[in-house]
């Protein structure tokens, strides 16, 4: 990732570029931890329910596309 963003970054702004994709994978790289305190809270079976019910909700959503 970071060797394409150094490839299509203008010379002047690359500075820019490098800093904002590392302030937001940064961010990303706390997302387990939240997901692990999430699971704690409320146990696996209803994190389980959660992500079962959106998979649903996305497949359904889908069903109506035209390739």
């Amino acid at each position: 990732m970071m060797a394409l963003l150094l490839g299509i970054a203008p010379d002047e702004e690359r500075a820019s570029y490098i800093g904002l994709v590392n302030t937001v994978l940064g961010i990303v790289n706390f997302l387990p931890i939240l997901s692990g305190a999430i699971i704690d809270w409320v146990g696996f079976e209803l994190v389980f329910f959660a992500v079962t019910g959106l998979l649903l909700l996305g497949y359904l959503a889908t069903l109506g596309w035209k390739s």
